[in-house]
Formats: C-alpha cells, structure tokens, sequence
C-alpha cells in the first residue's frame, strides 16, 4: 500500500523564509494552502481546467497527487475500451467472451492501493481508494496535504486532521502528533446537538441507449453535508466537551457522477467529460457563547465568504450560487464547508445546521433537485 493510516512516518521539514507568503507551495513533498476558504477557491478554479492544464498545474509544483494519477489510469483505460470497440464485429465477439483486460497502469495502481475495485450486482468499475475524494487532486500519494497550520490525512477507511501540526515547527513528527478523525468509511450520522447531518442521494438516470437497445450513459449527483462540534486538542487548560468546543467542523460538498458503459458492458468512471451546473441557495446557522453568559443562546450565519476567481469582488461559493463546469466526478464545496476556530473566550456550542436549501444540479442535461426547509 502507499499509505496507511496507522503508519505515520516522521519527516525532516525546512521552511523557506517566503513559503508562508505564497499562495500556494510545497513543503516535504506536500502542497500548503493558506487556508480552508483558499483551498475550496482553488478547487473551484481546477474544476475550470482542461485535463492537460491540470497536469500542467500540478508538474509545476512537482507533486504526483491522486486525482492526476485516477486520471491517467482513466486515459489508458479508456484507449483499451475504444480500441477492441473499433474492431471487427467477429473479432468484438471473441473478446467480448474473454476477461476484461487491463492496462499495466491499472495493474500497478490497483497494487498501490490508489485506486478500488467497486463491485455491484450488475457492475464492477474502479474507484478511488479514499473515504472522501473532494481533495484527491491535492493529495500526494501518501494520502496527505496542510491547510493553514492543519495536515489533512485521508486513507481509504478515514480522513484525519492534525490541527496546528506545522505551527511553530521545523520538522514534523508524526509520532508526537495528536489526530482528530473527521470522517470514516461508515457515514458520521446525526446522533445528538453536537453533530448534524443534511446528505441526500439521488437515484442514477440511465440513457443514451445503442443499437442493442443498452443503455450507454449513467449520472447521479449527491450532497454531502455533516457539522459537528471538535474539543481542543493542543489547550493547556481544556475545559472544552463535545457540547462546548473551540473548534468547529463542516462538510458541504455538491457531488455530479457520470459514467459510461465500457466495451465489456461495465459502467465505469472514464474521460468523458459532462457538462455539470449548479444552482443552489441555501442558509445556515451555528451558535458560540461567552463562559459564564446567562443570555439566551443567539445564532449566526457570519463565516467569511471568499473569491474563487481571480476577481476578489466575484465572491463564491456562497448563496445564491450559480456554476458551469466539466467533468464526471465533479465535487464543488460550498461555504462554510471547512474547520473553523473560535478565538478569545468564546466557545462554539451548537455545530452548523444548514436550515433551507434548493440545490438543482444538471448533468449532461439531466437535472436532480435537492430541496431542505427546516
């Protein structure tokens, strides 16, 4: 396996004097961000990119991530398909009564543990072997990138969080390091006050039927959304519970899936891109109180909201929100999708709650509505 989630191991980090006012950089093979609005702008703006400008962007910063490694097996995938399709029809037939074959890549990545094979009643395709793809294309393939002073780890079975790991430290030991887990393979489910839950899943819309009367396209599209209230782990004096926390912690992802159907009748993820768009409003509250305040609890809906286009005046994505793109495995986060921190004395007490949304998301023309009124 490339990278396990019980074996971190420790790494020597020198930082530049100018690293901490770049926008973006690199730091023991991992890329930084500044921070958690920054990074979902940047993923907004990769989103925009074709696949060539994408690697591109990532070979200037020399980083292999897991998103360019999925895509790559994609295109080798995808030239084994096309090229027994283009056969001749007797010679399709033979093959298509023999197994599946496979590029060397795929081989290799599966090996690697980077990519999952999904097998359903009907299908069997490959997947990214991670419990939350939305920061595959930053991810090294030791499953790990920094956000501010925060380094996100994401496994197959968990995603993790080392909050203030690179603060103040010139190198990274991961033995000495406590480790928040923000999600695992089984779905954080809303179970009191200090969690809550608004995920939906749409049923899958086939079309696009060939000459065997088969169809040849399939899409879906999901939303992914959990809060939930994070104690401390660095405070010297830790008064903090789960119902009453200095940091905070919030999933809110749109997700737009498009597969299509392989020479062996499989659907499976490939480089046939899709258009997607998204039209959402929606609303949110969470609520922080001051120690030993008798006032009633006041709710707020104040987080920053953020530029992701060059334009600081073109502020997304907050609501309404309105997006064009491309792709079939298309994840766009919404504010206030991220881990904030409550500074001074006050003390987050209940976790975001989003109270009404209308999401609409199209792909390929299909359209799928989303609809919360709390």
């Amino acid at each position: 396996m490339v990278f396990s989630s019980c074996d971190e191991n420790n790494s020597k980090n020198e930082v530049k004097p100018d690293e901490t006012e770049a926008i973006v950089y690199v730091k023991d093979n991992m890329l930084v961000f500044q921070d958690y609005a920054h990074i979902n702008s940047e993923i907004a703006k990769f989103n925009k990119l074709s696949i060539n400008d994408k690697r591109k962007w990532l070979k200037s910063y020399g980083v292999e991530t897991y998103g360019q490694v999925f895509r790559d097996v994609m295109e080798k995938e995808d030239s084994i398909s096309n090229y027994y399709s283009n056969l001749p029809e007797e010679d399709q037939k033979y093959f298509l009564s023999q197994p599946q074959v496979y590029s060397e890549l795929y081989k290799q990545t599966l090996d690697k543990g980077i990519i999952k094979v999904v097998r359903t009643s009907d299908n069997e395709y490959f997947d990214l072997n991670l419990v939350n793809k939305k920061y595959a294309d930053f991810l090294n393939l030791n499953g790990r990138l920094v956000i501010g002073k925060d380094i996100i780890s994401v496994s197959e079975c968990e995603e993790k969080i080392f909050i203030d790991a690179i603060a103040n430290l010139s190198e990274i030991d991961y033995s000495k390091l406590k480790s928040l887990t923000l999600k695992e393979s089984n779905t954080l489910k809303s179970v009191n006050d200090n969690e809550s839950d608004w995920s939906q899943t749409s049923s899958p819309i086939y079309y696009d039927k060939n000459f065997l009367g088969k169809n040849t396209k399939k899409v879906w599209a999901e939303i992914e959304g959990s809060s939930r209230l994070i104690p401390s782990l660095y405070s010297e004096y830790n008064d903090e519970t789960s119902y009453w926390a200095k940091n905070l912690t919030c999933t809110f992802e749109l997700k737009a899936y498009a597969q299509s159907r392989n020479f062996w009748g499989n659907f499976v993820f490939g480089n046939w891109s899709t258009e997607v768009i998204f039209d959402a409003e929606w609303s949110y509250w969470y609520a922080y109180q001051f120690p030993g305040s008798l006032d009633q609890i006041t709710c707020y809906d104040d987080f920053p909201s953020y530029s992701c286009t060059p334009n600081p005046d073109y502020v997304c994505p907050t609501s309404p929100y309105y997006e064009v793109g491309m792709g079939n495995g298309y994840i766009q986060p919404l504010s206030p999708d991220g881990s904030w921190q409550k500074n001074g004395e006050a003390y987050f007490v209940r976790p975001i709650n989003i109270s009404t949304y209308d999401i609409n998301i199209w792909i390929d023309g299909k359209k799928f509505e989303f609809h919360i009124h709390r």
